[in-house]
Formats: structure tokens, sequence, C-alpha cells
């Protein structure tokens, strides 16, 4: 009895750290006052971009808008095989091309931009992928935070979701809402570093140059913002910039799923044991609270252990093993569908419709196959995601 309530107890802090993000991530954060009459300072933005070619020319154009003539637009055309880089030239970004196919993945083409920008580097380098828009005088901002606070800056990362898209892509696009923007919001209230999120991102110079970029994680920028915690840095979360991007069709964010999700999850117990070390050596809460963060695991399969869970001490109960544990488990359970709920009046009915979420129970059995994947055939390769 007494095991089976230490087990239902250790099963749901994951769901209960998801809730109180949730709940405290509910209500926008107040705008950070930045100093007045003080210019961003010059910056950099690089753009990794592999066979980009049908969208790189309306993302130069788009970042271009944003720049003065002290910053600089570097697009990395990495390991194509299209005209990426032509066309980048053409819309008029400075372009390096690397080919190295023994050396696959976004954190190598980062390397080597920021080699690039080493012979004339700029206070701040900002990273946007190839498929993203930031709001107008995004760039800016990223740059003044970055270097006001002297730390990197992670924008608010969105995937819009058009009227027609497939209902099953629109709860994704709210999951993906949720662990970006509510979340989020609820750990800087807690006071807790950000997740890096791959593009929107905000660094100064001497922190980049000395970051270590160059691997193939297929979760880079996860492992990259617990590298920067580790040396002491801090990452902060900025609500006042918005990056954005379209979902990819079903296919696409399928395969889109299996890469973030396999990554992260596969990390996450290395990560967490970083992070309670470093918390510890640099007497640290933020980095412990980050570390519980890390706990939760994408909410689809959230949702499957917690049910799974609830079920399995349900059944034990009925042989006699005591109450206690499915009820801990069913009162959990209780508690993340009602944040699941609060989160979409919050933040998911711009996405998708009430009756689009009652379509949950779908999208997590479609979510399924990702999780025997990666029990079975983990994904350990970066794999671009098709646009259309």
């Amino acid at each position: 009895m007494t095991l089976a309530i230490v087990a239902a107890t250790l099963l749901a802090i994951p769901a209960l750290v998801f809730a109180v993000e949730c709940l405290l991530g509910l209500r926008p954060l107040p705008p950070l006052q930045m100093p007045p009459c003080i210019d961003a300072p010059a910056f950099a933005v690089i753009v990794p971009a592999h066979d980009e070619a049908d969208g790189i020319a309306a993302t130069v154009a788009h970042i271009r808008a944003q720049l003065r003539s002290l910053d600089y637009l570097l697009v990395v055309a990495d390991n194509c095989t299209d005209d990426t880089a032509d066309q980048a030239r053409l819309a008029g970004a400075r372009v390096i091309e690397r080919n190295d196919l023994d050396n696959v993945g976004k954190g190598y083409a980062l390397a080597f931009g920021c080699d690039e920008l080493a012979k004339c580097p700029r206070n701040v380098v900002i990273i946007i992928d190839a498929d993203c828009r930031i709001a107008v005088g995004g760039l800016q901002r990223l740059a003044l935070e970055a270097a006001v606070r002297r730390v990197a800056i992670q924008a608010a990362y969105l995937m819009e979701s058009p009227p027609d898209t497939n209902a099953l892509v629109a709860i994704s696009s709210f999951a993906f809402r949720v662990r970006n923007v509510v979340r989020q919001r609820g750990l800087a209230r807690l006071g807790a570093a950000a997740l890096l999120q791959g593009t929107g991102m905000a660094f100064p110079w001497s922190m980049v140059s000395a970051a270590p970029l160059a691997t193939d994680d297929i979760v880079e920028d996860l492992n990259l913002g617990i590298a920067l915690l580790q040396q002491g840095h801090r990452i902060g979360w900025s609500e006042a910039v918005i990056v954005s991007s379209q979902p990819a069709n079903r296919e696409a964010t399928m395969t889109q799923r299996t890469r973030w999700e396999h990554g992260s999850t596969s990390s996450a117990p290395g990560n967490i044991l970083k992070l309670a070390r470093e918390a510890l050596r640099q007497r640290r809460v933020d980095l412990a609270i980050l570390a519980l963060d890390l706990l939760v695991p994408p909410l689809a399969l959230l949702l499957v252990v917690t049910i799974v869970s609830c079920a399995l001490a349900g059944i034990l109960a009925l042989l006699g093993t005591g109450m206690w544990p499915v009820t801990i488990l069913g009162m959990v359970l209780a508690a993340l569908i009602l944040t699941v709920l609060l989160a979409w009046v919050a933040e998911g009915q711009r996405l998708l419709t009430f009756n689009t979420l009652l379509k949950v129970p779908a999208y997590v059995l479609w979510k399924l196959p990702i999780y025997a994947r990666l029990l079975a055939a983990r994904q350990k390769t970066w794999v671009r995601t098709a646009r259309k």
C-alpha cells in the first residue's frame, strides 16, 4: 500500500509541474520597460537555411526591412541541393555556403555562421529560422533586451494556424503554444530560466562566440540552453517579441514532432541531472525549477501516462491495494484536464474551436506511433520538415 502511494505520488509530479506552470502562465506578463532614449546595439542576424529556395527570398526581404546600416544579415546555405544560396543573394543577403555531409545539423550551420561573423562581430547575434517571420521592430527589441539585460533572450515563438488547418495539426499548434507561451510565462513568473526554442533567439556576442554550437543534436536549441546555463549564463524570455511560422501539413507535422519529441524526451534524464548539479553548485533556484520543468513530457505523452497510471491504480484498488493511489492519480488527471481547458480559454481559442479541442483523444492516438518509435527506433538525426 505504501509503495503504491509513493509510486502514484511520483507519477503525479510531472502533471502537477505542468499544471502550476500553466496556471501561472494564463495571463500575459507585464511589459518589461527598457531604459528610455537607448538605441538597440548593432546586431547580426543569422539565418540557417537547408534547401529553402522556395521561401528564402521572402524571409530575406522581411528581415532586411528591419535592418539599419550598422546591422548585418547572414544566410548560411547549409548542405543545400537547390539554389537557396543564389535566391538569398538575389534578395540582398550576404551568403556563405557550407558543404560537409560528415557533419550534418543546424548546430554546425550556426557555428559556421558565427565563425564568419567573428571577422566583423556585432554586439548581439540573433538567430531566425528560414521559415519564420518576426514582428515589426522585433529584431531591435531583441537586440536591446539582450544587451541591457546581458542575457540570452528567447522571443515568443508561435505556430499560426489558418482556419482551414487539419484538426490534428491545429491541436498540435495549440500544444505548441502551451509549451512556448503559457509555460514559458509560468517559468518566468517562477523566476526560472527560459527554454531556447531554435528561432527568435538573441545572444550577446561574448556569449554566443564561446558557446558549443557545432553539434549534431536534433534538439540543438534545448541542449545549447542547458550548456549556457552550466556556464553560468542566464536566459530570459520576451513576450514583447513574436516570432511565428506556419504549421506543416499533417504528414510533415508528424515528422517534425518526431524529431522534437524524440530528442527532448531522450535527452531529458541527462539534462535534469546536469541542471540539478548546477543548481547545487551555483546555488541557483532558477536551475532547480527548470530541472523540474524537464520532468514534464510532451502534452500527449503526459496525458497517456496519466490516464494509463490512473487505470492501473483503479485495477489495483479492485484487487485490494486501497483507494489512495487511484484517488491521487484521479485528482491529478482531473487537474490536468482542467488546466488544458483553461489554457485553451486563455490562448487556444484563436487556434481551434471547442469542437476541435474535443478531438484531443484522436490527437493522442495520432501521436502514439511517435512514442512507440521512441522505444523501438528512436530518431537520432536531423530531418528537414517539408514546408508544403
